[in-house]
């Protein structure tokens, strides 16, 4: 019982500094200006995919004649005869393609090429030198895939922010009578959530260039076009738009796509933040650590902070990470070799050096400096209370360091005290 309590405690404080962590990256990296920018670049893309669209149903009803007179009884009464005609003539004189065309399939591919880029330049503010190089191969190889995505995806988005407006209203099934079925109801309510939450899921698999795991990925776009949907129907209920008129309904449902895009935006790199946090989360835990407020500090946030983060659950419960020292007991002493670091998870401990004593509490790290400078044990250290320490391996605080130029400066002021004391 006493185990599966502490699991529990475990879980709850880690997704607790796993969401703080996200939230304070979320902050330093800009993402919410980002995710304005990813919001533009994408709505910027619908316009030629759209009249792409058009060019292709064109083309379609072009090689096709029969179905265009097969709508003819179903709009008889919205269009004269003659109308229907003059329509159905100026759809049938496009019979090559032209420059109008070629430029809009360009549009097409330049835009939304921006777009992309857009997104992957934010992927790698996120993930930072995380990402690992491609060769000249992948490069290409990715380009070719980045073409086939682009296009498939906007047309997708752009078929369904054209089309579903038509199928959910209740004029299109009395014009058409035999689409009203329960599964292209579904398909039109569901189908897009489907199709955001694959979009999602691929981009958070393959755009850090990490390799994040499956699980993680799949849990991530859930919560994501979860969340997105569920904002969604909020707004759906204090924002009814049918009472407006053609012309202020049409400008009032473009504000709220605009509003919608950008708040999909940013929980989809909210999310991506919290991909890159889930997955170097030790790392992340040790520069909090090493950042930890001095207990002594009276800043509100400084005290949350440093209640949040003094006790690092996913460090203590990993196997041998943790070592006990009772009363009176030694950690290392002076001159001696050691590249390990250690940070006091509870207990007190005594440091001494020239006669000078210091003393260490829980939130502390020790030998991080002789560490540092590869250079022998400067103290002795002395367990005043039994003591629970978490052992840090060399190559994991190098990596800090290496990570997180916040941690180097502390590293280096603490240095600095020492070589003076």
């Amino acid at each position: 019982m006493k185990n599966k309590q502490n699991q529990q405690n475990f879980s709850s404080r880690t997704l607790f500094q796993s969401i703080f962590l996200t939230s304070d990256l979320f902050v330093d990296n800009s993402l919410l200006q980002s995710a304005s920018s990813c919001a533009f670049g994408f709505l910027f893309s619908l316009l030629p995919v759209i009249l792409l669209i058009l060019i292709v149903l064109t083309r379609v009803l072009h090689t096709n004649q029969d179905i265009l007179a097969e709508f003819y009884p179903y709009l008889q009464g919205f269009l004269s005869k003659e109308q229907y005609e003059t329509i159905t003539d100026s759809v049938l004189e496009i019979k090559k393609i032209g420059i109008f065309e070629i430029i809009t399939v360009f549009a097409i591919f330049w835009i939304s090429r921006r777009f992309f880029v857009t997104v992957m330049q934010v992927f790698h503010k996120i993930f930072k030198n995380q990402t690992s190089r491609k060769n000249l191969f992948f490069t290409l190889g990715g380009f070719i895939g980045e073409v086939i995505i682009i296009f498939s995806l906007s047309a997708i988005t752009a078929l369904f922010v054209t089309i579903a407006p038509f199928f959910r209203s209740n004029y299109l099934f009395r014009v058409f009578p035999d689409l009203e079925t329960n599964l292209i109801q579904f398909l039109v309510k569901v189908g897009p959530h489907i199709l955001l939450f694959l979009a999602t899921f691929f981009t958070y698999r393959f755009a850090p260039g990490t390799k994040p795991s499956i699980k993680l990925c799949l849990s991530t776009a859930f919560c994501s076009s979860g969340i997105y949907f569920v904002i969604q129907k909020f707004l759906k209920l204090f924002l009814n738009m049918s009472r407006y008129n053609l012309v202020y309904g049409v400008l009032s449902n473009l504000i709220v796509l605009l509003l919608e895009v950008f708040i999909f935006f940013q929980i989809f790199l909210f999310f991506a933040q919290f991909i890159y946090v889930s997955q170097f989360f030790e790392t992340l835990l040790l520069g909090e650590l090493y950042l930890l407020p001095k207990r002594e500090s009276q800043s509100f946030f400084a005290r949350i902070k440093r209640f949040l983060f003094i006790k690092p659950s996913k460090l203590v419960n990993r196997k041998g990470n943790v070592i006990h020292i009772e009363k009176g007991q030694q950690i290392y002493e002076a001159g001696s070799q050691g590249s390990d670091v250690f940070y006091i998870v509870s207990g007190f401990a005594e440091i001494v050096k020239n006669n000078h004593v210091e003393y260490a509490n829980p939130g502390s790290f020790l030998g991080e400096v002789s560490a540092f400078l590869d250079i022998p044990r400067e103290t002795t250290v002395i367990a005043k209370t039994d003591l629970q320490l978490v052992k840090i391996k060399e190559e994991d605080f190098q990596t800090l360091l290496q990570t997180n130029p916040k941690v180097t400066q502390r590293l280096l002021e603490n240095v600095a005290k020492v070589k003076l004391n």
